[in-house]
C-alpha cells in the first residue's frame, strides 16, 4: 500500500525554512504595534467564547458568517492554555513556515530541480504578504497550508488512488473549506479535473474520486448538523456568500469590502421594495437572501457597470499590495516591487513550462477559479495570498531555466517562447506602471 510520501529537502533549503521562521517571529510585535485587525478581534473573542463554555458568535450576533475551523482551533489552544496569545501566535509562525517546506514539496512533485526548488523556498521565505499574515491570528496562514496539502495530495491520488490517500484528500479539503468557505466551491472543480485526467490516462475507474468527494462531504457534516440546528436550513459552512456578492456588485460598490458613500441608504431602499420595511430588522439568513436578489437584479441591469467594476477587482486583487494595512507606504512599496519581480519569473516560469500543462491543470484552475471569484465578489489584495506559493513555484521554475546557460539559449531559442513571454512581460509592466500613475496622481 503506497502511502504519502514527502521528498527529501537540501541542506540550504533547510536553513531558508528556518531563517523563514526567525523572520515570522520578529513580524508579530511588528504588525501589532498599534491594535490587533478586526479580523483578529473577532476570532479571538469567538475562541474565548466557546472555550469558556459559550456560543460560536460573533459580535454582529451572527453564528454562520463565519467559517468555523481557525476560532475553534483557537478555542482549543485557549481551553487547554488560558487566553495568552503567545501560543497561537507561535502556531501561526509554524503555519507560515509550512507554507515555505510545503511549496517547495509541491515544485519537487513538478520535476523542480534543486535550483528551482532553492529559488523557490527563498521567495516563499521572504514574500512581505507570506511574512505579514503569518504574524496575524487570522485564515489566512492555516487555509494556504491546506490548500498546498490538496494539491500536493491530489497528485498523490493521482499517481497511486489508495484509500489512505483518497482520504487525506477529502479530509484536509473538507478542513480548508472549513477555514475559508471560498474553497467549498473550487473542491467540485478540482475533483472533476483529476477526473478528467485519470480518464485522459486510461483510467475508468471514478470509485476513489466518489471516495474522495464522499469524505469530505463527512468532513463538513458536524458543522453543517450545527447550523442546521440553529438555524433550520442547510448550511454547508457559512451563511455570508450572497452579502459578498452584493458587496461588490452595487451602484456604490468600490471593488473591496467597503462601499462608498450612499450605499446603506440604497440597500434601505432595496430592501424595502421587496416587501420588508426595517432592514435592521432582518436576521443573518434573511439578509443574505435578500442580498441575493438585490445582487442579481443589479448585476442583470447593469452588465457593463458589473463588467467595469470587475476589471477595478481584477486590478485590486493582481497588484495591490498584501500588507494589511495602507498607511505605511516604506512596506506598500517593498510589497509591490516583490510582487512585480516575482510575476515577471513566475510569467517565465509558466511559459517554460507549457510543456507540462496537462499535469499542471490542478494549478491552473487554482490560479483561474479563485481569481475569477474575487472578480465576481468584492476584492481585497490579500485575497491573493492562497496564489502566492503558486507564483512562487512559478518563479524557481523560471529561475532555474534563467540561471543555466544551456537551458536558457534552448527556452530563448523559439520565436513563440520569445513573443508569448514578450506579451506576458510587456502586459506586467504596463499594469504596473498604470497603477503607478494611479498612486502618483492621489486616485489610490
Amino acid at each position: 500500500m503506497a502511502r504519502l510520501a514527502f521528498h527529501s529537502i537540501d541542506g540550504r533549503i533547510l536553513w531558508v525554512i528556518l531563517g523563514a521562521f526567525v523572520i515570522r517571529l520578529i513580524a508579530i510585535p511588528l504588525t501589532h504595534q498599534v491594535q490587533y485587525t478586526s479580523d483578529e478581534r473577532e476570532y479571538i473573542s469567538i475562541g474565548e467564547k466557546v472555550a469558556g463554555g459559550g456560543e460560536f458568535i460573533d459580535s454582529n450576533g451572527e453564528r454562520s458568517t463565519r467559517s468555523p475551523l481557525f476560532p475553534l482551533m483557537l478555542a482549543t489552544v485557549f481551553h487547554f492554555v488560558g487566553s495568552s496569545l503567545l501560543l497561537p501566535h507561535i502556531i501561526n509562525c509554524v503555519f507560515g513556515v509550512l507554507i515555505v517546506w510545503l511549496g517547495v514539496e509541491l515544485s519537487l512533485q513538478y520535476g523542480a530541480n534543486k535550483t528551482a526548488a532553492l529559488a523557490t523556498a527563498v521567495v516563499l521565505s521572504l514574500h512581505p504578504g507570506l511574512v505579514v499574515y503569518s504574524g496575524l491570528l487570522q485564515t489566512e496562514s492555516l487555509y494556504i497550508v491546506l490548500l498546498l496539502l490538496v494539491l500536493i495530495v491530489a497528485n498523490r491520488v493521482l499517481e497511486s488512488p489508495t484509500l489512505p490517500n483518497t482520504m487525506v484528500l477529502g479530509i484536509v479539503g473538507g478542513l480548508a473549506a472549513l477555514t475559508r468557505v471560498v474553497f467549498l466551491g473550487f473542491f467540485p472543480f478540482l475533483i472533476a479535473a483529476l477526473g478528467w485526467m485519470r480518464w485522459k490516462d486510461g483510467q475508468r475507474n471514478f470509485a476513489p474520486l466518489m471516495a474522495v468527494a464522499l469524505v469530505f462531504l463527512v468532513v463538513l457534516l458536524p458543522w453543517t448538523i450545527r447550523n442546521y440546528r440553529v438555524h433550520g436550513k442547510v448550511i454547508l459552512v457559512s451563511s455570508g456568500g450572497w452579502r459578498s456578492l452584493l458587496t461588490g456588485n452595487n451602484p456604490y460598490a468600490s471593488g473591496t469590502w467597503r462601499a462608498d458613500k450612499g450605499y446603506s441608504q440604497w440597500f434601505r431602499q432595496e430592501v424595502a421594495e421587496h416587501g420588508i420595511a426595517d432592514a435592521d430588522s432582518i436576521g443573518e439568513l434573511q439578509s443574505d437572501e435578500i442580498s441575493r436578489k438585490i445582487a442579481f437584479e443589479y448585476m442583470i441591469s447593469n452588465p457593463a457597470e458589473v463588467l467595469k467594476m470587475a476589471a477595478k477587482k481584477a486590478h485590486i486583487f493582481f497588484v495591490y499590495p498584501i500588507t494589511h494595512s495602507d498607511s505605511y507606504l516604506p512596506l506598500q512599496a517593498l510589497a509591490v516591487a516583490f510582487d512585480f519581480i516575482l510575476l515577471l519569473g513566475a510569467a517565465v516560469g509558466l511559459v517554460a513550462t507549457v510543456g507540462l500543462r496537462a499535469q499542471l491543470i490542478p494549478l491552473y484552475m487554482a490560479l483561474a477559479y479563485f481569481s475569477s471569484v474575487h472578480c465576481l465578489l468584492h476584492a481585497e489584495a490579500r485575497f491573493r495570498l492562497p496564489l502566492v506559493p503558486l507564483l512562487c513555484l512559478f518563479f524557481g521554475l523560471g529561475m532555474s531555466n534563467l540561471m543555466d546557460k544551456s537551458r536558457r539559449d534552448k527556452f530563448l531559442a523559439g520565436k513563440k517562447v520569445c513573443l508569448a513571454l514578450g506579451g506576458i512581460v510587456a502586459c506586467i509592466v504596463l499594469v504596473y506602471s498604470y497603477t503607478g500613475w494611479l498612486f502618483l496622481s492621489g486616485r489610490v
